[in-house]
């Protein structure tokens, strides 16, 4: 058995004999598969580090299917520690650690493992999996001034010694939005959870909350967004701004910087340009009690020096 095991088993058996006699071969099953998922992702780290970057893909997707297949959505069918006077602080598998795939088998349970939660929060992030390798680590600034200042402000960011609020601006190939998923990367590996969008499909998913077979409302859309830990919007700007679209940015917008809630914003715009789209925006995100303007302007397009 895995270490842990015995621990997680004293646990469960002192409750559950009567219903799992054979608890431990159950558990020491489900052990195994949860190892062979978290070698994977050990391997293809490994491979990750050595530039290997097709096969690093192809590890984590082997690991992060492992997973899937051994998970299920149902806890255990027994009683909650709730309705045993004691409160649950994982509403899934009731603190028990470990979920029923089968009534012959258990896994554990995604929401106590952090193998598992990188990944569910790596989902969540919305950033695409080819464009996980794109780390604070891995960008180069180059000789170009700008770009060191950007990745110092980056890294302030991080360190939550700078402002809530980062804006980046500049050309097509500057590197911010290397940046911005780099900072997520980072944050997500610590524990944080982050919300990635372009704004070209965050505002075409606003424009979709308004047609007559929509499943969520655009009011309920935006508030979730107010609410993520961390919250990047890339590309601002080139969507099609709309009198109403502007209207929604500046309401999001709006709230994060209220609540002093962490926020990134790439632009191919200058700030001028900001200004002239909407004032209460460029009044959030130039205030320089909350916010950091990162100018990346002049910085070149790194994809036409590889």
């Amino acid at each position: 058995m895995t270490t842990g095991i015995n621990d997680i088993l004293e646990k469960i058996t002192e409750r559950y004999v009567g219903k799992y006699p054979d608890l431990p071969e159950r558990l020491e099953r489900g052990a195994a598969k949860a190892e062979v998922a978290k070698e994977y992702f050990r391997q293809g780290v490994i491979a990750r580090m050595s530039g290997a970057l097709v096969q690093a893909r192809h590890l984590r997707e082997l690991g992060d299917n492992q997973w899937q297949n051994i998970l299920n959505d149902e806890p255990l069918s027994v009683p909650s520690q709730t309705h045993m006077g004691q409160e649950s602080s994982c509403p899934r598998c009731r603190d028990v650690g470990w979920l029923e795939r089968s009534p012959e088998e258990l896994i554990p349970c995604p929401n106590c493992s952090p193998y598992d939660m990188e990944a569910v929060r790596l989902q969540h992030s919305g950033i695409p999996e080819a464009r996980r390798l794109q780390t604070i680590g891995a960008f180069k600034p180059g000789t170009h001034p700008k770009a060191k200042l950007a990745l110092d402000a980056a890294n302030n960011f991080l360190g939550a010694t700078g402002m809530p609020i980062l804006t980046l601006s500049g050309p097509p190939g500057c590197g911010k939005t290397h940046l911005a998923r780099g900072i997520a990367l980072r944050m997500i590996r610590d524990g944080w959870v982050a919300k990635y969008w372009s704004t070209a499909h965050m505002t075409s998913v606003m424009h979709s909350t308004q047609g007559p077979f929509a499943t969520r409302s655009l009011k309920d859309f935006i508030e979730e967004n107010i609410n993520e830990p961390l919250l990047i919007l890339d590309d601002f700007g080139v969507e099609t701004l709309t009198p109403w679209v502007i209207s929604q940015y500046e309401w999001l917008i709006d709230k994060r910087w209220d609540a002093m809630g962490a926020t990134l914003l790439t632009t191919n715009l200058p700030e001028s340009e900001i200004r002239t789209i909407s004032l209460r925006i460029h009044s959030r995100l130039m205030d320089n009690e909350t916010s950091v303007w990162g100018d990346m302007m002049g910085v070149p397009d790194y994809r036409r020096q590889r």
